[in-house]
């Protein structure tokens, strides 16, 4: 009963932001006359679609993590199709929209003739960088091929949710997804600096005043081409309390910051507390006997 009642709520989850993404972009194009799911780089990238159906399967990804349901196979179709099933969403909102605001006596067409001449009569506009944009006439023939686009956007922007929430990481012993209890990030200016903290950083035991004053200093090097910074957070399982504290290296190329090697996720012993350490540099209270 219990699962039944979860998966639900999941499902419940999913369809509210699903509805919400389309009631959201049916008011951007009344409001504006634009609509977000047009939006296409390089001609053939739908951007605007990725980014909305990774808002519509979203209801799934926090519904999961707040229930700790894993990825299954069911799961995945769900994300996938909700995701894809909001452009239907969205054209049922403008049809009901327009048939509710047409002049008393007007002929109402159809749902499906009404979607072919909207696509086929909207227009199509063309903007490139430093030129001013271009109205390139009614989309015609090509109305379909763009409905297909901003389909196979929403699907994958679907799938974009999916992989995310398989790669939130879960306590192997419980299955439950970890909660984050610290975060921290520190900046070095070279291998040395970082060296002599991060190669030193589990030298103490994890319950010492020398760890937490170790691990609660902040390091802020100046902000320049091969910076290095270190990203930490202390995870726990929200049932057996196990921690594990995960860090990312990552490199200032000039223009942004590239992940490199030597990351790590390293396992606390059974009932010691790091958060506090990490967070104020105060060592934490140890639950082990």
């Amino acid at each position: 009963m219990r699962r039944l009642m979860e998966a639900g709520g999941l499902v419940m989850a999913g369809l509210a932001t699903a509805l919400g993404t389309a009631i959201l972009v049916t008011a951007i194009l009344m409001l504006t006359g634009w609509d977000p799911l047009s939006l296409v780089v390089k001609a053939i990238v739908p951007v605007g679609a990725i980014g909305c159906g990774a808002l519509a399967a979203s209801g799934y990804y926090f519904g999961a993590k707040w229930l700790h349901q894993e990825v299954t196979k069911a799961l995945l179709f769900q994300m996938v199709a909700t995701a894809a099933a909001t452009l239907l969403l969205y054209y049922g909102l403008v049809y009901a929209l327009v048939i509710a605001t047409a002049p008393v006596g007007t002929p109402l067409p159809g749902f499906g003739e009404f979607l072919d001449r909207w696509l086929t009569q909207t227009h199509v506009y063309q903007s490139l960088s430093h030129q001013p944009t271009v109205d390139l006439g009614e989309a015609g023939g090509d109305a379909y091929f763009n409905a297909i686009l901003e389909f196979v956007g929403l699907t994958i922007g679907g799938l974009w949710v999916v992989f995310a929430l398989m790669r939130q990481p879960a306590c192997p012993a419980c299955g439950k997804y970890l909660r984050v209890l610290a975060r921290k990030q520190d900046l070095f200016a070279d291998d040395d600096s970082l060296a002599a903290y991060y190669h030193h950083e589990f030298d103490h035991p994890v319950d010492s005043a020398e760890f937490a004053r170790h691990v609660g200093h902040r390091h802020k090097a100046p902000l320049r081409p091969g910076t290095i910074r270190v990203s930490t957070q202390v995870l726990a399982c929200p049932t057996c309390s196990t921690q594990s504290v995960e860090e990312i290296l990552s490199l200032n190329d000039g223009r942004e910051w590239r992940e490199a090697d030597g990351g790590r996720s390293v396992d606390v012993p059974a009932g010691a507390d790091v958060a506090s350490a990490y967070r104020t540099g105060q060592p934490g209270v140890s639950s082990a006997a």
